[in-house]
């Protein structure tokens, strides 16, 4: 079986997608086991274009990235070793192993407590609903738990819970109960079957995985009592009616996404465009399939899956700007009313913005008892448009949210909102918008009610008001995509901030029921702004489909009035994507022509002729009008004294070498007097050293300072993510978005995990990196939300006592090559003495298949 070909990963989350920390409370409202899941990391399992196909399947094009084997048995310990040796065959192919468990293999085994009348009598009874120390007898019987502890020990990637035996899907509730009760009974919360499993699995950078089909019977609000414990989904969509166009399935997907899971799916059969079709909305929904002996792909799937897999940067990132909000808790009240008329608004909702060629990202509210809802404002921030279908269920963070909302972007409500909190009580709160300026509209009629009962008249209305909230655009790319294509085409919008790429995937409904077979269409258009800035009107502009994988040069036209590119769009069959990007220069590695040079202070036209606290350096080999880089020295100086405003109110005073090789910053407040002095010492290198003076009364305790280096809108490094930001870990050269994120957001990362005190930005062109080091650095970061990516680099200054100083020296790089050879140069040549951060004490290891040894 053929590995995946490269970048396994994807599809990355943008900002506002599952961005909160998701745990699952395993015990009810005891709040003692709490099982982590994987939905704060911005890669997840199995990747763009995941097949989970069984051993001797024919897949080609198409790869399988996970083989689901159930050859090996596992009856007991002592069968481990034959499935790990599985395992390390797998692993050298770049392949993971699943193993199916039939729903009996979760039952509670002989040497449990099976016979026992008290479910809860496995516990220790130390205190009504809390475990107690684990007993001996306890610890006897780990070994027989439930088949998942040994799948989980014998390094299996994914484990598949069958339905009940002569069902084809688990009701929620159900497999609610069976987890809890079963097959995450600890006999103690320290030693949880799953979360003992994902642990050691991390601990040699693994992942434990499970997945399980899901009815819909009862709305697709009900399957969260249970998907938060899942990492791959499939719905049973056939138990809740058939979906009312196929656009209602991707929409499934993407809330599915919201929350860091993945749709799975047995793959289409069939041999039209049809099946075609519905796999690349499910690819475009971030979903993956399962190919098992019953239902192996058909070719025109298999090469449909095979684009994804050969072209993951075509399905990197979402690039909707419209927000559409999910609301858990307003959709379990409906139902428990009777009532679906939640999910039904969001559904034709999401049905209206496809045919207007809108794309949007699903923003999950959770209901604070299935899926947690520690909800950032923040998450709305970088959203032109926020649409809110029938969200009655709100708690006030977001109901505040969603009025700065309308303050700062666009909001759109139909039906009542923020009427009660999570827990049902009413709310008596102010309206949403009533200020001057605010930008709140709401729909006259229902979005529900325009699919189920067509009115032109009312569809009219409709598109008026949803076109009037989008006329705020806070991006270059609008939230509608300009084009020419028939609402019977589906336009959906990715981005690869890595190359600055920007994809178009057009998906053709327009099935001919007699042939099976789409209408093709020519003579089409679409228009997308200079992306992500302008490049002088040069692009890269490809086509791609299932049939055409290797990309083509497509013509376009420079529209430099507007500054927009047109491109002129091949004739769309079922599945066709254009991608565009910037024509990057082919300069030399070199660092030439001209000197690098540190600019004169800068002054805030705010601040009454007073400096600020920055220093800009400009970099003539680099290509561009602006070749500036910014240096916050520093943009935040902080203690254990937790004084609020240390490091605010600096009054800054400069002495400027007028040649550009130095440039001295003193600035002070009542509490510290700072000095950082940057001089050129390389002929692509600058010092930046800090001096802290305490003024303060008290002893300032454990000071750490924040420097953020930003390149600003410099074309030669990315917009936004963390996949060309490097640091050095244990001897290897490690993107900080592969990183697990519980921060609020997947592109933001501070951590202290790394080799040596610097971190790398690598331009998207593989010719430059940028690199700025701290003595003493113990944490190390980026922030790519958008508008560059900028580097944060956290000294730690010691405790400093009054009228006493402290000292630092720092390293900025504006080198040529790539990220791993400027750390190979600071590792040869450091400019500095360094202090490697401690190392987080080691955690006890479970008995785990180490794929890399022999014997498991």
């Amino acid at each position: 079986m053929t590995p995946m070909p490269s970048f396994p990963d994807g599809n990355r989350p943008s900002w506002g997608e599952f961005e909160a920390p998701f745990m699952e409370n395993v015990h009810g409202a005891n709040g003692w086991a709490w099982v982590s899941t994987i939905g704060g990391s911005p890669r997840d399992f199995p990747g763009i274009g995941g097949v989970i196909g069984e051993t001797g399947l024919e897949l080609r094009p198409s790869a399988a990235t996970v083989v689901l084997d159930d050859t090996q048995p596992l009856n007991g310990l002592r069968e481990i070793a034959g499935v790990c040796r599985e395992a390390r065959k797998l692993d050298g192919q770049r392949l993971a192993l699943a193993r199916r468990l039939p729903a009996s293999g979760l039952d509670l085994n002989e040497a449990g407590n099976r016979e026992s009348p008290n479910p809860d009598a496995y516990w220790s009874q130390t205190c009504p609903g809390c475990p107690g120390a684990p007993t001996e007898e306890d610890l006897a019987k780990r070994e027989d738990d439930s088949a998942l502890e040994r799948h989980a020990l014998a390094g299996v990637r994914l484990a598949v819970l069958g339905p009940p035996e002569g069902q084809g899907s688990w009701e929620p509730g159900r497999l609610r109960s069976k987890l809890l009760r079963e097959v995450f009974r600890p006999p103690h919360p320290d030693f949880s079957i799953l979360k003992g499993g994902r642990e050691a699995a991390r601990q040699r950078n693994r992942e434990l995985h499970l997945t399980a089909t899901l009815s819909m019977a009862s709305g697709l609000h009900s399957i969260w009592s249970v998907a938060g414990m899942l990492d791959l989904v499939t719905l049973d969509e056939r138990a809740g009616g058939a979906p009312v166009s196929p656009s209602i399935g991707m929409a499934h997907a993407k809330v599915l996404r919201a929350r860091g899971k993945r749709s799975l799916r047995p793959a289409p059969t069939g041999t039209g465009d049809e099946a075609v079709v519905d796999t690349a909305l499910h690819l475009l929904g971030g979903g993956s399939f399962l190919a098992t002996e019953g239902s192996v792909p058909s070719a025109p799937v298999r090469a449909a899956i095979a684009l994804a897999q050969e072209h993951p940067e075509l399905l990197y990132m979402r690039a909707g700007r419209v927000g559409l909000y999910y609301s858990l808790a307003s959709a379990k009240a409906a139902a428990l009313a009777g009532s679906d008329a939640v999910n039904e608004e969001f559904m034709a909702t999401a049905k209206i913005l496809d045919e207007l060629h809108i794309p949007y990202k699903v923003v999950f509210a959770g209901d604070g008892i299935w899926v947690d809802n520690a909800f950032d404002m923040e998450r709305l921030g970088l959203y032109d448009l926020v649409i809110v279908p029938r969200g009655t269920h709100l708690q006030d963070a977001e109901y505040k949210a969603l009025g700065e909302a309308a303050r700062v972007a666009s909001l759109l409500v139909s039906g009542p909102v923020g009427t009660h909190r999570l827990d049902g009580t009413p709310a008596n709160r102010a309206p949403l918008a009533s200020g001057a300026g605010d930008r709140l509209f709401q729909l006259d009629g229902s979005a529900a009610q325009l699919v189920v009962q067509p009115s032109a008249a009312g569809r009219a209305a409709l598109e008026e008001t949803l076109l009037s909230a989008l006329n705020k655009q806070s991006s270059p790319l609008p939230p509608r995509v300009v084009t020419d294509v028939p609402p019977s085409v589906l336009v959906e919008r990715f981005m690869d901030p890595r190359s600055h790429l920007l994809t178009h995937h057009f998906v053709n409904l327009d099935v001919v029921a007699q042939t099976n077979s789409v209408r093709k269409l020519e003579g089409h258009i679409l228009r997308v702004p200079a992306w992500p800035r302008q490049h002088g009107g040069q692009f890269e502009v490809h086509g791609y489909s299932p049939e055409q994988r290797k990309a083509q040069v497509l013509d376009y036209t420079w529209l430099s009035e507007s500054e927009e590119v047109e491109i002129r769009l091949p004739p769309l069959g079922a599945w066709t994507s254009v991608s565009v990007r910037p024509k990057l220069p082919q300069r030399g590695t070199a660092a030439g022509p001209g000197r690098l040079r540190i600019d004169p202070p800068t002054v805030d036209e705010n601040s009454q002729g007073e400096g600020v606290n920055q220093m800009m350096f400009d970099v003539p080999w680099w290509w561009g009008g602006n070749r500036k880089l910014t240096l916050s020295a520093p943009e935040e100086i902080f203690s254990a004294n937790n004084i609020p405003d240390l490091g605010q109110n600096l009054v800054p005073s400069w002495d400027y070498a007028p040649d550009g090789s130095r440039l001295t910053l003193t600035a002070t407040n009542q509490f510290v007097h700072v000095t950082v002095e940057a001089r050129v010492v390389e002929p692509d290198a600058v010092s930046v050293n800090t001096t802290i003076k305490n003024q303060h009364s008290e002893r300032l305790r454990r000071v750490e300072a924040m420097f953020c280096l930003d390149p600003g809108d410099l074309g030669q490094f990315p917009d936004s993510g963390l996949d060309r930001n490097y640091v050095r870990r244990q001897g290897e050269d490690v993107a900080l978005g592969n990183d697990r994120h519980f921060s609020g957001t997947p592109l933001f990362s501070e951590g202290t995990d790394f080799d040596v005190p610097l971190t790398v930005l690598e331009s998207v062109d593989d010719l430059w990196s940028l690199g700025h080091a701290y003595q003493n650095s113990q944490t190390l970061g980026a922030n790519g939300a958008g508008g560059g990516v900028c580097i944060h680099t956290l000294p730690r200054f010691g405790s400093i006592n009054p009228g006493e100083s402290q000292s630092l020296s720092g390293r900025i790089y504006m080198a040529s090559g790539r990220a791993g050879d400027l750390l190979d140069r600071f590792v040869a040549d450091p400019p500095f003495p360094m202090e490697v951060p401690q190392p987080d004490p080691n955690r006890a290891k479970g008995p785990v298949c180490l794929l890399g040894r022999e014997g498991g």
